[in-house]
């Protein structure tokens, strides 16, 4: 039977659960090309997060892959640092029902394109991209160069998954006809589906009182790196604007580490001083411990910068856990969430709208369940269904 080939460049934590899901589903109706496996190996150090990385998650287990080791220099640092070598060769010997690309960042992913388009082998598209995520910041000339470049990427292609709303506009404002989009929704795993309620809340409880926290008091979680984009001083800008009463019972939850760090501490320590406002560092915290800092939050803000944030998965998973959620409307998942109950968007960079925000979340009881049913739509399971649909017409 042939395969289908699914190129991408390294393993993901969001995207191997869909592969295995999918496995699952259709067994070895496919195999995934990888162009290297740094993100595995001991002693990686992820250059954002700002220290060696190394996730606690099966990233290569329950589906068919391979590793083409096609690194140039530091893996994952620049277009040429994934190199095409070996693919024209693999296509033309192993002839796919077709392959599916998940970027056009590396010269691997463009050797891919290429060898498919020149060997006839269908194209299928999955690449996380929207059009909002750069809005005024481009040129008229770049923008000009941008759309035609992706119009001729994306003519040949059979077929586009979209990940979401604003990635189904960016694929037809370039040319993808409706009839060849399907939705396969931004998904990460829910590591909390098999919890009860008592292990929700002893979790909670358990974090929170090692931090020395109350049930009283509102905690406001910021995950992810800290780096410029994702914008972590806006937690501590917000507070001059917040309501004495709100005030007088948060305490802001760092997880997450990089290059800002030194300066967020600085804001932590101003804004004890000046508000009485604590906060908790907690540094780099691995997948599989995760879902204990989620249930311990009540509000979770991404306020990210207009800096490339396609998606926001942060986002998905604090609504697993039944979170609070502000976000700035430069995260790509504001246009899927961004009228839920519990979800509020605030301009980029506003500092009184984040504080009105928190203050409108801060009465909510915390609920783990609030958005489970809408969460359903972006588990691993029905992105794998989605993809899986698609493939059936090759194998």
């Amino acid at each position: 039977m042939k395969r289908i080939l699914i190129f991408d460049s390294h393993p993901v934590q969001y995207k191997a659960p869909v592969y295995q899901a999918m496995q699952a589903l259709h067994p070895d109706s496919f195999e995934v090309i990888y162009a290297t496996d740094v993100s595995v190996r001991q002693g990686h150090v992820d250059r954002e997060f700002g220290k060696e990385v190394a996730w606690d998650t099966p990233l290569l287990s329950g589906y068919r892959y391979r590793v083409l080791h096609n690194e140039r220099g530091v893996p994952l640092s620049s277009p040429a640092s994934l190199t095409g070598r070996g693919i024209f060769k693999l296509l033309r010997t192993e002839r796919p029902a077709a392959v599916m690309l998940t970027q056009a960042r590396y010269w691997f992913d463009h050797t891919a394109y290429l060898s498919a388009l020149a060997l006839r082998i269908p194209i299928l598209i999955r690449q996380e991209t929207q059009d909002d995520m750069y809005a005024g910041q481009r040129s008229p000339l770049k923008e000009v160069v941008r759309k035609t470049a992706y119009r001729l990427l994306y003519a040949p292609a059979r077929h586009a998954f979209a990940f979401g709303q604003l990635n189904h506009a960016h694929l037809t404002r370039h040319g993808v006809p409706d009839q060849r989009i399907s939705h396969a929704r931004f998904s990460v795993p829910n590591p909390l589906s098999g919890w009860r309620d008592e292990q929700r809340w002893s979790a909670r409880r358990a974090l929170r009182d090692s931090m020395g926290l109350s049930d009283e008091h509102i905690v406001l979680g910021f995950f992810g790196k800290l780096i410029d984009k994702k914008n972590p001083e806006l937690l501590f800008e917000c507070l001059p604007h917040l309501p004495q009463a709100v005030r007088a019972r948060l305490h802001i939850m760092v997880v997450g580490a990089g290059e800002l760090q030194e300066r967020v501490a600085r804001l932590a320590a101003d804004a004890l001083q000046r508000h009485g406002v604590t906060c908790s560092f907690m540094g780099f915290i691995n997948q599989s411990k995760l879902p204990d800092y989620y249930l311990a939050a009540d509000i979770v803000a991404l306020p990210s910068r207009r800096m490339g944030e396609a998606w926001g998965l942060v986002i998905n998973e604090a609504l697993q856990a039944g979170c609070g959620v502000v976000m700035s409307d430069a995260v790509g998942c504001m246009a899927e969430f961004g009228q839920l109950e519990r979800v509020r968007v605030i301009p980029v960079g506003s500092a009184a709208g984040l504080a009105s925000a928190i203050d409108a979340l801060a009465p909510y009881r915390r609920n783990f369940h609030w958005a489970s049913s809408h969460m359903q739509r972006y588990s691993s399971e029905a992105a794998a269904q989605a993809i899986q649909a698609v493939f059936k017409r090759y194998v």
